[in-house]
C-alpha cells in the first residue's frame, strides 16, 4: 500500500510539475504576445510622431507661402496704384493739352 501510495504521489507531483510547465509555457507566450503588441504600439506611435512631424513641415511650408502670396500682392495692388496714377496724370496732361490747343485755335 505504501508503494502504490508513493506511486501515486510520484503521479500526482508529476502532474502537478507539468500543469506548472504549462503554466510557465502560458505566461511566456503571453509576455511574448504583450512585448509584440507593445513593439507594434511603439512602432505606430513612432510612425504618428513621423506623419505629425511631416504635417508640421507642410503646415509651415503653407504658411510660407501665405506670406509670400500675400507680398506678392501687396506689391501687384502698389503696383496697380503706381500704374493708375501714372495713366491718369497722362490723361490730366492730355486734357491740358487739347484745352490749350482748342483755346489756341479759338483765339486764330
Amino acid at each position: 500500500r505504501a508503494v502504490a501510495a508513493e506511486a501515486r504521489l510520484l503521479h500526482l507531483e508529476s502532474g502537478l510539475l507539468a500543469a506548472h510547465s504549462q503554466v510557465a509555457d502560458m505566461h511566456a507566450e503571453a509576455a511574448e504576445a504583450g512585448a509584440c503588441k507593445s513593439m507594434h504600439v511603439t512602432q505606430l506611435e513612432e510612425q504618428i510622431a513621423k506623419e505629425k512631424l511631416k504635417m508640421q513641415t507642410v503646415l509651415e511650408e503653407k504658411w510660407a507661402l501665405e506670406i509670400r502670396v500675400s507680398a506678392i500682392a501687396s506689391q501687384v495692388a502698389a503696383d496697380l496704384e503706381e500704374r493708375t496714377n501714372d495713366v491718369n496724370d497722362e490723361r490730366q496732361q492730355e486734357c491740358v493739352r487739347v484745352e490749350k490747343r482748342a483755346t489756341s485755335l479759338q483765339v486764330e
